[in-house]
């Protein structure tokens, strides 16, 4: 006969109470999570008889799937948290980190250097939010004058930031004339829908800044694209999108009186396709009345000027740019005079013709300007223009007069 089987009896603690039997059917108890190398187990329990993975076993009974899941859920929202806290520090601490580099003053006789300064009351070195509140201030005070001013705030390296201050009068108007909107009303499109989602791209893109998620930008065929493929998603439609209404934009750009209508045009027109005749049709906004849509009007020409013909009317263009230079705002003078030198690299037999449309200009802000994006294009161009004139004295060729083109 065989032996009879002994009875193991394992004490489980349950409710601060000890059993020594297993529970009856109305004192069941349900295990939480079942090891995996369990081989004999007593009924009702966590427990086992194996002893090849001790603690595994204990770790198992003792946590919830729930529990644990919850557990990660929290330190996630706490890293991603930490995370934006530390993002949103940092540009704060970068913003701050600005100080005041000087005074950039191009006036007129209503005014001079000395009242400027003395209404703006900033210390070199002053913060930030120091200059953008005397910023504010000098326009009111400017504007209760009647004077005609437009200020900007305008980076440069080693976080130094200068306010340019640009207050034209009669003569200005006179010497750079501005065109006429053709037919001045509000142009409606049969598709609005670029337009929202040129808004999206722009929050897109600020989003990515504000993030500190850095991205690059390269033109393929005259074409935006970006290292952020939901960008590129949007791009995608755009480009389906934007030609059938192509005609349309360039009616906004020529009648809407909406400054900011025209400027979305001209940065729709990116994605039309027909770079040519696109730049052709935009050198008339270069001469718009807002610096704005002058300056999204440069932005579009300057890095497609590979992909303009032969026979492009360069003539034109640098007649217009000559004017640009000229115009009472720090976007004209950077982007005009950038364009200007990279369309004298290419195109040579437009340098002598700058030489009396420009040189005079070239000259104050060679001399006056003390930051880099104006300065040292305009030291470059006087350099060219000037060797040139002595290579060919005699030259008297001309720039086209203020014709406006295109539409």
């Amino acid at each position: 006969m065989r032996p009879a089987r002994e009875e193991i009896k394992i004490p489980v603690r349950l409710k601060s109470k000890t059993f020594t039997d297993p529970p009856e059917h109305d004192q069941e108890i349900t295990p939480r999570r079942q090891c995996p190398t369990l081989t004999k187990q007593v009924p009702g329990t966590t427990q086992h008889l194996c002893d090849k993975r001790p603690a595994a076993c204990r770790k198992a009974a003792r946590y919830s799937p729930d529990l644990h899941l919850l557990h990660r859920v929290f330190i996630g929202i706490f890293l991603l948290l930490t995370l934006a806290l530390s993002i949103s520090s940092a540009q704060l601490t970068a913003a701050e980190g600005y100080r005041y580099a000087g005074l950039e003053f191009f006036g007129s006789s209503q005014i001079t250097r000395q009242e400027i300064e003395s209404l703006l009351k900033l210390k070199p070195g002053a913060p930030l939010a120091s200059i953008e509140k005397a910023a504010a201030n000098l326009k009111r005070q400017l504007d209760a004058k009647r004077v005609s001013s437009n200020i900007q705030l305008v980076e440069a390296p080693s976080d130094q930031m200068f306010l340019v201050v640009d207050v034209s009068d009669a003569s200005t108007f006179q010497t750079t004339p501005s065109r006429r909107l053709t037919n001045p009303h509000s142009v409606r499109v049969s598709d609005e829908r670029p337009f929202l989602l040129l808004a999206q791209l722009h929050d897109r893109l600020f989003q990515l800044e504000e993030e500190g998620r850095p991205y690059s930008l390269k033109l393929k065929d005259g074409v935006r694209h970006y290292s952020d493929e939901p960008a590129n998603l949007i791009i995608e439609d755009l480009l389906t999108l934007v030609p059938p209404i192509r005609k349309e934009l360039f009616e906004i750009i020529g009648s809407d009186p909406n400054a900011s209508r025209r400027d979305q045009s001209i940065e729709l027109l990116e994605f039309g396709g027909s770079v040519p005749e696109t730049a052709y049709e935009l050198i008339s906004a270069l001469d718009d009345a807002d610096y704005t849509v002058r300056a999204r009007a440069t932005r579009y020409i300057y890095p497609r000027l590979d992909l303009l013909p032969d026979d492009f009317p360069y003539d034109l263009l640098a007649a217009a740019l000559a004017r640009q230079i000229c115009r009472p705002s720090h976007q004209d003078r950077s982007k005009g005079l950038h364009l200007l030198l990279a369309l004298a690299a290419r195109r040579p037999e437009l340098v002598d013709p700058l030489h009396d449309s420009c040189l005079e200009k070239l000259k104050e802000l060679t001399d006056k300007s003390r930051i880099d994006t104006v300065k040292d294009p305009s030291l470059k161009l006087l350099t060219i223009i000037s060797r040139s004139a002595q290579t060919n004295p005699h030259t008297k060729e001309q720039l086209p007069a203020d014709e406006f083109q295109g539409r």
